[in-house]
Parts: C-alpha cells; structure tokens; sequence
C-alpha cells in the first residue's frame, strides 16, 4: 500500500496544492488560502530589509552641545503673534433706529429693510501669541487645598455625642413645653357636660350585617334586673346619649373635650 508524504512546502496551505496550476502570486492570495491548524493566519506585507519601525524624530538627539546652546525648536513651535482677525458684524441698533425714523414698526417690513439697507461694523479680535507666558501673582499657591485636620481631641473626649445627646433633650424640652403649653391654653375653660355634648353629633347608627332569624334572639340573659321592658328601654337610650363624649372602645371611658 502505498503512502503520499505530506507536503511541506509553501503550497501545503492552499487550494492550489491539491488541484491546479501552481504560481507565486496565488500565495498572497487570502480566497485561496487556507489556516494552519492549530496557528494563527499570517496577514501582513513585506517590507524591505533595511525598514525601520517607528517614527522618524524631527529634532535631533538631544545632546549636551544643542542644551548649552539652546534647543533647536522647530518655526512652528515659535511663539509667534498672530496678525489681528477683522469681523463685520450686521448692526442691528443702526437698522432700528432707521426703521423708527422711517415708520417702520411691523416684523415684515423691518426684514424687507433689513435686506434692501445693510448697515455693518467691523470687529477686530485680537490672538494672543502661542505659548504666551500666564503672569500669577506672588501669593498664589498651585494645587489643591489640602484636608482639615481631624479634632483628634473631640473624638477621643466623644463631644459630638455628647453635643448630639444635648440637641435630643433640648428638643424633647421644648416639645414637652409646647405641648404643656397648649395642653393649659386647651383646658383654661371649664367644660361642662351639656357644652360637651352640644359640640358633638350625635353618630348615626350603621346598619347591622343580615343574620338568619333563627340566630337573632338565640341569646337570652339568665337574669333581668330591670323591673319593666319600658325601664329598661329608657336606661338604654340614656347609655346610648352618654356615650357620645366618652373614650373608650365601649364608650364608657372618660369626657372628652371637642377640637374642631
């Protein structure tokens, strides 16, 4: 059996080593080349042999000779002043007072003008020269202003906690005092009980949830104290007056007074 030696050669990477004509200029060609396994593809052209990479430096090397006499800058890198640029700028106060003088006053017609009469002044603006040396004065003093100094004593005498517990109790003082204070101005008129009830509305009652009529008088008391059914209507609608002003979830509790 027989075996083909592999090709080494500059042809092994490409689709003209199987089939075809083999010229030179066919292994620059990138559609007929094809990559190494395993490696990287090579794109790049080839230079001559005496190349150089890198910039060329204009000046020179820099040698003790050119800093004693002086660095041999290039003529664009000179300080040189520039000539002064002239601009013609329209004048706009000029035209406005022509246009009041000859009753000119609607938008439409002060642009008719403006396009028949062109009234212009020339601005100089002056280029300072490159590299122009900034004057400062004596006391300035370049950088950024450093860090303030941390109160080491303070912090190990813990006065901002002790300045910070004297801000709470004086503001829970001055609390406690107004609401003292309005508590006082609040209970300076006697209150009474019919004052008290006259500034409330007596609440409506709310409708009870829908129960079956079997459960509705399923709970009887084991004792009745009062004598009569209509005495017992009568203390229950005094209650029910009485609880108005009361606290209390049962409103039973304290008077208390209206705030309105």
């Amino acid at each position: 059996m027989e075996t083909s030696k592999k090709d080494t050669g500059p042809w092994h990477l490409t689709a003209t080593g199987e089939i075809g004509v083999r010229r030179d200029p066919m292994l620059s060609n990138e559609l007929l080349l094809r990559p190494d396994l395993g490696k990287r593809r090579m794109r790049s052209y080839t230079v001559p042999s005496h190349w150089i990479y890198g910039l060329e430096y204009p000046q020179g090397c820099g040698t003790v000779s050119q800093a004693l006499r002086g660095w041999d800058l290039p003529t664009d890198f000179i300080s040189t002043p520039l000539k002064p640029q002239t601009v013609s700028v329209r004048n706009y106060i000029a035209l406005n007072k022509d246009c009041v003088q000859r009753g000119i006053v609607t938008a439409p017609e002060q642009r008719s003008f403006r396009q028949l009469y062109d009234i212009r002044n020339t601005i100089t603006k002056g280029h300072a020269g490159r590299f122009e040396k900034m004057e400062f004065p004596i006391e300035t003093t370049f950088g950024m202003p450093v860090r303030p100094s941390t109160p080491i004593q303070e912090v190990i005498g813990n006065k901002f906690g002790t300045m910070w517990v004297q801000e709470k109790k004086d503001e829970f003082a001055r609390r406690t005092q107004r609401e003292a204070h309005k508590q006082n101005r609040q209970s300076a008129v006697y209150k009474t009980r019919a004052n008290m009830l006259a500034q409330y509305q007596q609440p409506t009652k709310e409708p009870e949830l829908w129960k079956l009529p079997r459960f509705t008088k399923c709970a009887q008391p084991h004792l009745e104290t009062f004598r009569s059914e209509a005495k017992k209507n009568q203390a229950m609608a005094k209650q029910e007056l009485d609880k108005i002003p009361r606290l209390g979830t049962t409103q039973q509790g304290i008077y208390t007074a209206a705030y309105h």
